[in-house]
C-alpha cells in the first residue's frame, strides 16, 4: 500500500455577493462611471484586503456578468479576459 494522499477542497462560491462586494468596492473607490480592468479588480493594489481580491478571472468574470444583466456594469471587450473592461454604473 501507498502512503501518497492528496488533499484538495471544495469550496461553494457565491457569485451573486461577489458581485455585490465589487459594486460596493466601486462605490467606495469612486469608480462608478469610470472603466476599470478585471486585472484591476482582482488584482489591483485598490482592491487587496477585499473578499475578491485574488479569485480566478473565470469567477470574476461571472460575477461582473451578474452586474451587468442587473444593469450596473457594462462589460467592455479587451485582447483577453485580464483586459476585459467595466464600466460601473450609477
Amino acid at each position: 500500500m501507498s502512503d501518497d494522499r492528496s488533499l484538495f477542497a471544495v469550496s461553494v462560491i457565491n457569485t451573486s455577493e461577489i458581485a455585490n462586494a465589487i459594486y460596493k468596492w466601486a462605490d467606495k473607490y469612486g469608480l462608478i462611471d469610470n472603466v476599470s480592468t478585471l486585472a484591476e479588480i482582482g488584482s489591483g493594489t485598490e482592491s487587496r484586503g477585499e473578499s475578491f481580491h485574488g479569485l480566478p478571472d473565470a469567477i470574476l468574470y461571472n460575477a461582473l456578468q451578474r452586474l451587468e444583466k442587473a444593469g450596473r456594469a457594462v462589460l467592455l471587450p479587451g485582447d483577453n479576459l485580464q483586459e476585459l473592461g467595466v464600466k460601473f454604473l450609477a
